[in-house]
């Protein structure tokens, strides 16, 4: 078995091994990050609900609106469009790093931030290596 086979391997064992709650939520984060990557590409205005998946509940996507505003902080801009401009002058390495760290903000303010930083890190990416996997 060659190194990416074991790798592979771990990342299938350690989503195996996720809570289905933190998996619902970074499964969440990483469509809209997702959205706003394909908003970024093709230039489009978006609102905060047009990011959000429309097969959610009321009360997560209200909670999923409000830890959007991450990324307006983040980037020290008023509004979503603003953040998405941003998103988009940044370098592609520097856009991806931050679109899946906010995936794994997104993960933890959705899940009430009971974990550390770095396990909701760890877990948002492991979702979306898995994803890729599949």
């Amino acid at each position: 078995m060659n190194i990416f086979q074991r790798i592979g391997h771990w990342v299938k064992t350690l989503f195996a091994g996720l809570p289905e709650d933190i998996k619902h939520y970074a499964a969440i984060a990483l469509q809209v990050t997702s959205k706003i990557k394909h908003v970024i590409d093709s230039g489009v205005v978006v609102t905060i609900i047009e990011l959000t998946p429309t097969d959610l509940d009321d009360n997560i996507r209200e909670k999923l609106s409000q830890c959007l505003g991450l990324l307006n902080q983040w980037l020290e801009v008023e509004t979503l469009q603003q953040a998405i401009e941003t998103l988009g002058k940044m370098p592609k390495k520097l856009q991806n790093a931050t679109l899946i760290k906010l995936a794994s903000e997104i993960t933890a303010c959705l899940d009430n931030n009971t974990l550390s930083e770095a396990q909701y890190d760890i877990a948002t990416q492991s979702v979306y290596t898995h994803g890729k996997l599949s």
